[in-house]
């Protein structure tokens, strides 16, 4: 009974065994077909993933190294050949200036340029309002300024006691001239009336209300030019408390005009009152004040005070001559 059922059990084995265990594809249903193709893309990217992974972490390891200098600067230390300079078409500092103040010697590495440094050290010249620095590589340090441009003139003394001249801009700010010419210089009238305050760098505090007389001396340039010529002082001591610009030229010791009022239309009334007083040598015109918009005081050395009604103003082109 033992050995029978001992040799059913063989039998059963053999015949388990014998079973083909290999799947045809071909008898696989599409859900299979589809789960094994997913299977098998699945370990395709995690072996590409790995492989890049170790590719990646070899060519680290390569450059750290063989050269620390190539992870830092991939242009492989590129040196300062040049320095390239744009300047605005007002501007007047010049390409030796710029070298002279960066103090860069040349063959250094670009990158090792400290480019907000370089942009510090320009800056502290309050002619220069702005300052773009870039690398271009493989070697030039390009450098665009924009400067303040000068307005006025203002005489100050130097920490040696001595008068010196300054030039003052359309913002107010006060700085030294560096590279104009003497020609421009002195066609710009002076500043008075305003105390400069010094500041904790050893300069000056901006001027207040400069914005304001750079429109009149601006609008004087473009309809007036021969007034404008004649111009020597702009005072604005009266313009903090009753908005005034006091303007003193070669041949009227005093001008009013007001920023509340359209500087052309002043200039315009003021062009016919000098083109009547060329005309008449007997007419020293003292002060004009135009201030009041509507008549306009004149004071001549010879007589008294009159009043020039606003419709009889007329510009200097005009024949008809009133009597002041």
């Amino acid at each position: 009974m033992a050995k029978a059922k001992t040799e059913k059990t063989s039998a059963e084995e053999r015949s388990w065994r014998d079973v083909d265990q290999s799947v045809n594809p071909r008898k696989m249903s599409t859900q299979g077909r589809k789960r094994f193709a997913l299977a098998a893309l699945h370990a395709s990217l995690i072996a590409a993933m790995v492989a890049a992974s170790a590719w990646g972490g070899y060519e680290v390891l390569s450059t750290l190294t063989s050269d620390t200098a190539s992870l830092h600067d991939p242009s492989g230390s590129a040196p300062l050949r040049e320095i390239v300079v744009v300047n605005d078409a007002d501007g007047v500092l010049d390409q030796e200036w710029v070298e002279r103040t960066l103090k860069i010697r040349k063959g250094t590495p670009l990158m090792e340029v400290d480019l907000y440094q370089m942009r510090s050290r320009l800056l502290a010249t309050p002619q220069v309002r702005a300052v773009d620095i870039r690398r271009d590589f493989p070697g030039t340090l390009t450098v665009t300024l924009r400067e303040r441009i000068p307005v006025l003139r203002v005489s100050v003394r130097a920490p040696s006691g001595e008068p010196c001249t300054m030039l003052v801009a359309r913002d107010g700010v006060v700085f030294a001239g560096q590279g104009y010419e003497a020609a421009r210089l002195t066609v710009l009238p002076y500043l008075d009336g305003v105390r400069l305050t010094h500041n904790r760098y050893g300069g000056y505090l901006p001027v207040e209300g400069m914005e304001d007389v750079a429109n009149l001396l601006q609008a004087a340039q473009n309809s007036a030019p021969l007034l404008f010529a004649e111009w020597k002082v702009v005072s604005l001591a009266r313009l903090i408390a009753y908005d005034e610009i006091v303007v003193k030229t070669r041949r009227i010791p005093e001008i009013v005009l007001s920023r509340k009022i359209d500087f052309t239309q002043q200039l315009a009334r003021l062009d016919y009152i000098a083109d009547y007083a060329r005309t008449q040598p007997e007419a020293v015109v003292q002060r004009v004040d135009l201030s009041l918009g509507g008549d306009v005081p004149v004071a001549f050395d010879s007589a008294a005070s009159r009043l020039l009604p606003a419709s009889s103003v007329k510009s200097s082109t005009s024949r008809t001559r009133r009597d002041l």
